[in-house]
C-alpha cells in the first residue's frame, strides 16, 4: 500500500469505521477510475468527489465528517478546487414500503429536470424501485442516494446502501444461475439491464452498496 493510500484511509477512519472506510475507498477508486500510484492532473479532484459521497452517507458525527473531508482535501490537493456546477444529491431513508414510492418519485422528478425522455424516466424509476425494494425485503433498512451528474458526462446516479447480511451468491444472481422465491435475482439483473453502468460491493460484515448510472444520450 502506498503512502497516499495509507493516509487517505487514515483520513476516512476519522469519521468511519475501518470496514466502512475501506469499502468507501475501494468504491471511490473504482468509480473515479484513479490509480493512486500514477496520479495525474484532475485525479485528486475526481477521487475526492467519489469519496465524499460515501462520507456524507455513512458519517454520523458532523464534526468528524467535516474534519475527514478537510483532511482528504489536503491530501488530494487538486480536489480543493471548487466545481463550477456542483452535483445535486438527494438522500432517501428506506425503512418501509412507502419509502420505495418516495424514492421512485424523487428519481423520476430529477430525471425530468435533467431532460431525460419519458421512456428513460420510467427505466430509472423502475431501477430505483427494485433497489429500494431489495433493501426493505433483505436488509430491513438503508438509504438511496439520487445524484444529478452535472460535470463531465451528464446523467443520474443511484446508489443503494444497507448494512444487512450481504449477498453471498451475487455472481450466480448476475449470471442468471440463481432464482430467489422472493425475486431478488430478477430484480438485480433487470436493474443492470436498465442502466448504463452497474456496480455492486457486498460482504457479510459490510452490507451491500449498489451503484448504477444512466447518462443523457
Amino acid at each position: 500500500m502506498s503512502q497516499l493510500e495509507t493516509e487517505v484511509l487514515g483520513a476516512l477512519r476519522v469519521a468511519l469505521s475501518d470496514i466502512i472506510a475501506k469499502s468507501v475507498y475501494q468504491l471511490g477508486l473504482s468509480w473515479s477510475k484513479v490509480d493512486t500510484h500514477r496520479m495525474g492532473p484532475g485525479d485528486g479532484s475526481r477521487l475526492l468527489a467519489e469519496l465524499e459521497k460515501g462520507i456524507r452517507i455513512y458519517a454520523r458525527d458532523p464534526a468528524k465528517r467535516d474534519a475527514c473531508v478537510r483532511r482528504l482535501t489536503e491530501l488530494l490537493k487538486d480536489g480543493a478546487a471548487p466545481r463550477a456546477e456542483p452535483d445535486r444529491r438527494l438522500v432517501v431513508s428506506v425503512d418501509e414500503e412507502s419509502d420505495i414510492v418516495t424514492a421512485r418519485g424523487m428519481g423520476r422528478d430529477l430525471c425530468r429536470e435533467l431532460g431525460f425522455s419519458m421512456s428513460v424516466q420510467v427505466k430509472v424509476a423502475t431501477a430505483i424501485s427494485e433497489l429500494a425494494r431489495n433493501i426493505v425485503q433483505y436488509a430491513g433498512r438503508g438509504r438511496i442516494t439520487i445524484t444529478a451528474l452535472l460535470n463531465g458526462r451528464r446523467g443520474i446516479e443511484i446508489t443503494a446502501y444497507d448494512e444487512g447480511p450481504g449477498i453471498p451468491n451475487m455472481d450466480e444472481i448476475l449470471n442468471r444461475k440463481y432464482r430467489s422465491t422472493r425475486g431478488m435475482g430478477m430484480g438485480l439483473v433487470g436493474t443492470r439491464n436498465l442502466m448504463d453502468e452497474f456496480e455492486v460491493r457486498t460482504g457479510p460484515r459490510e452490507g451491500t452498496v449498489i451503484r448504477v448510472r444512466k447518462y443523457l444520450s
